[in-house]
């Protein structure tokens, strides 16, 4: 165990590393209405109900290491949750040739480059998830292909041409014919940020 359990491999200048992680959230709702009905913006009265339940918010098994080579990198990252049924579905998944710490490509899919806290991971946000404006705000996942590094120690950044902002779960039929492009980048100017 280091970080999740691992199976390494190494022969020569040759390796390979399977790491498997599995993160869940729970969580406990309640909700007392006031009021029986609201209106939405349509008009239409609609009732209140009151709430109480438990949830499974996420449950992630994450795949991730090596091939071959250590520059020759994979993630494939699964969730299921009580809000979509019994589904589990394909989040992320990409491989990538790390040519340095500067400098990498990937090739998948995975979350569009927006806002930081959109791009770190459920595992990393301040606290129990991400604010509620970066939920309001980001973009998605989608397929394409990524430029990302740290040039330094403080800063970082990320490059994509994909099919969109918002294409998981879409088939190649119903995603256009125009790429999207879209970047971030960070600079922790008084020191690292987090753990």
């Amino acid at each position: 165990y280091d970080n999740g359990i691992f199976l390494r491999v190494k022969k020569n200048n040759d390796s390979f590393e399977l790491r498997t992680n599995f993160r869940t959230q729970f969580r406990y709702v309640s909700f007392s209405r006031h009021e029986d009905t609201w209106t939405d913006n349509a008009g239409v009265v609609r009732p209140i109900e009151d709430r109480q339940n438990l949830e499974l918010s996420r449950a992630r098994l994450i795949f991730s290491g090596h091939a071959l080579t250590p520059q020759c990198r994979y993630f494939m990252q699964m969730d299921g949750n009580t809000d979509s049924g019994t589904a589990v579905s394909l989040i992320d998944a990409w491989t990538a040739w790390q040519f340095s710490d500067t400098f990498q490509i990937q090739a998948g899919q995975r979350k569009v480059p927006v806002g930081r806290n959109w791009l770190l991971g459920a595992f990393d946000t301040r606290l129990a998830d991400r604010p509620f404006s970066n939920e309001f705000f980001r973009p998605s996942r989608t397929t394409g292909v990524w430029f990302l590094g740290d040039p330094t120690d403080d800063t970082h950044y990320e490059l994509m041409i994909g099919q969109g902002f918002n294409t998981q779960g879409l088939t190649p039929f119903e995603t256009g014919n125009d790429f999207a492009v879209a970047g971030s980048g960070w600079w922790d100017v008084v020191g690292q940020y987090g753990a």
